[in-house]
């Protein structure tokens, strides 16, 4: 890969822990990259993206919190995350859930993040359903290629012989007047 790449793998080092620690969640972990290779990013002018990214860190952590617990006090979430408060952690909380990043909900009385039930998709005949749209899908193009196909006339040996010929006279022409020069 490009980060293993002997010439490539100490200026691209800091990325790479970069990426590493946006697909973990860790958002403490990643502001610290982000502030100890600081002059490195503002060098290539991709300091203000990263900073940006500080979002996505904590969508991915919230995913992995979602997935592990089905219940889970917004405090404990603070403490994952690494965020200021609970009230922060509440509204991004809230957002996520909005924007369908989790599924979950909150439960203001308890203080909690309770995840929804997710039913076994593969014990319904869903992928199934899935799978055949896609491979009707590939049917159907590769059936309007096949329709496509444009297949030389009876004639047409008699046309490219003669297209040939007319290109190997041009041919010796061009050199007839290159050999003049």
């Amino acid at each position: 890969s490009l980060f293993s790449d002997p010439d490539t793998k100490s200026d691209l080092y800091p990325y790479f822990i970069i990426v590493q620690k946006v697909r973990e969640g860790n958002l403490e972990e990643f502001l610290r990259v982000c502030s100890d290779y600081e002059e490195l990013f503002k060098k290539n002018d991709n300091y203000n993206l990263l900073i940006r990214l500080r979002h996505n860190v904590i969508k991915f952590g919230l995913r992995k919190i979602n997935a592990s617990y089905s219940r889970i006090s917004l405090a404990d979430v603070m403490t994952k995350l690494g965020l200021q408060s609970v009230e922060e952690t509440e509204s991004i909380v809230t957002k996520a859930i909005r924007d369908k990043v989790i599924d979950a909900a909150i439960d203001r009385e308890q203080g909690e993040l309770k995840t929804n039930e997710v039913a076994d998709v593969y014990s319904s005949n869903q992928p199934q359903a899935q799978l055949d749209r896609r491979i009707r899908f590939c049917m159907e193009i590769y059936n309007d290629s096949v329709k496509a196909l444009e297949y030389p006339k009876k004639d047409a040996p008699k046309e490219d012989k003669e297209l040939v010929q007319d290109d190997v006279e041009l041919v010796e022409s061009l050199l007839e007047e290159f050999d003049d020069m």
